[in-house]
């Protein structure tokens, strides 16, 4: 009776941080999460990059701005994940950046110091929301089009 109620304890636990975290599996991609000391914004920012099973040296890296009063790990989820292993050896590295709770993302000031550290880049601000019920059934279809639009 003790192991059945221990194992039911691990599986309601695994059930539990998987619900937290926002996904089940990472699908082989490692999550890095790393401190970020920002002269921008002048104070330090918890960043995540992932990187697909495979990823690393030679992939393009891509910035995902999240939206306003979300952490970038509510990106994190199993279709982001199914998303870039069903890319394979296409699939971006995927820099989840943060602004801070109260950051807006779409701001021209961001484009203008990006483009003054010399990054070439275009930037869009289209009308719209853009939560996650909306980013979820799409995530595929986005990445897909970044790997064809941003490869080398």
């Amino acid at each position: 009776m003790l192991s059945v109620v221990a194992f039911a304890a691990t599986i309601g636990w695994m059930a539990l941080s998987d619900a937290r975290r926002g996904y089940h599996s990472t699908r082989g991609a490692r999550v890095i999460r790393f401190t970020l000391h920002s002269r921008l914004l002048r104070r330090d920012l918890g960043e995540i990059l992932v990187t697909p099973r495979g990823g690393g040296r030679g992939r393009f890296l891509l910035v995902w701005l999240h939206g306003r009063s979300a952490p970038p790990s509510s990106a994190l989820s199993d279709s982001f994940f199914q998303a870039l292993r069903a890319l394979g050896p296409r699939a971006p590295d995927v820099l989840l950046a943060n602004g801070g709770d109260h950051s807006y993302w779409p701001d021209t000031a961001l484009a203008r110091e990006l483009r003054a550290d010399g990054a070439r880049l275009t930037f869009h601000i289209w009308p719209g929301g853009h939560g996650n019920s909306y980013w979820q059934p799409h995530l595929g279809r986005y990445f897909a089009f970044y790997a064809r639009s941003c490869a080398a």
